[in-house]
């Protein structure tokens, strides 16, 4: 995500003697708005349609055939990463008012290795999910389709029905497509949503200021989720929303939680995207 991601990963990737992309796509999401400056000659680009290796492409090799390759291959060994220290994060206690990162910070807590698949909405907790420490993740980041999140939820179920999902989702994508999680309770599906609510489209608010019509009704998120069958609750502190999780957790329904956000608090990627597009827009 070059400069507005971390520094650490920037370094790493952009030093790096060989850079490996499997099915990438280079956009101005992935790219910190084309700040990431990965050299030419050093990259292997492997996607649906063609390979690429530094300047040659190789227009009847897919992905898959090299998926394949490299998985049958005796000359591919596994290396160690080197660790890298993590930069300080602060800490929330437990009974202070939610922000994006004490949400992700939860998430983490709570998640088990092979018992749930992540899927974020487009919006802050799709950038907040940067520190998601998660085995299986769904996004939207190369389009960026407001609205992903509850559907994905439903097909991610679908597909992989021995693990529970989890969906991030913003109090602006729900409205968009959030009465499917009645097709959610038809199917006997129990996703666990996160509905980030901070009352506004919160990523263009960070980029163009707090403007009237970037605010969005206040609804009562949980009765409209019960009205579908499931349950929920709202919670404004991080001990209510680690409660809330366990809760969640034992639910045989699909549960909401719906997580009451500073409309000013965006995650720590998110502020640096918005700086860099505030840069930009200035005469």
């Amino acid at each position: 995500m070059g400069q507005v991601g971390s520094e650490a990963a920037r370094k790493t990737v952009e030093s790096a003697d060989c850079v490996l992309m499997l099915g990438t796509f280079l956009t101005d999401v992935n790219t910190g708005l084309f700040t990431a400056k990965i050299d030419r000659a050093k990259l292997i680009s492997a996607s649906s349609e063609e390979v690429v290796v530094s300047y040659h492409r190789y227009p009847g090799v897919s992905l898959v055939d090299l998926i394949d390759y490299l998985l049958a291959s005796g000359e591919v060994r596994s290396h160690s990463l080197f660790s890298v220290a993590e930069p300080e994060r602060p800490k929330g206690r437990p009974g202070v008012r939610l922000e994006p990162f004490t949400i992700i910070e939860e998430i983490n807590r709570f998640l088990q290795p092979g018992r749930y698949i992540v899927v974020s909405d487009v919006g802050d907790c799709l950038y907040a999910s940067v520190d998601l420490r998660t085995d299986h993740f769904l996004g939207p980041g190369y389009y960026n389709s407001m609205g992903f999140g509850i559907p994905a939820a439903i097909a991610a179920g679908l597909a992989v029905p021995e693990r529970r999902i989890i969906a991030f989702v913003g109090d602006g994508g729900f409205l968009m497509t959030g009465m499917e999680l009645g097709t959610a309770r038809r199917l006997g599906l129990n996703p666990i949503i996160i509905l980030w609510n901070n009352g506004c489209y919160g990523t263009l608010r960070a980029i163009g200021g707090a403007k009237p019509y970037f605010d969005l009704p206040s609804l009562d998120y949980v009765a409209i989720a019960r009205s579908m069958g499931g349950n929920g609750v709202r919670v404004e502190t991080r001990r209510q929303f680690r409660q809330a999780l366990e809760q969640a957790g034992e639910s045989q329904t699909f549960f909401l939680i719906e997580a009451m956000l500073p409309a000013d608090r965006m995650s720590r990627t998110w502020q640096r995207i918005a700086a860099e597009v505030r840069s930009r827009l200035q005469p």
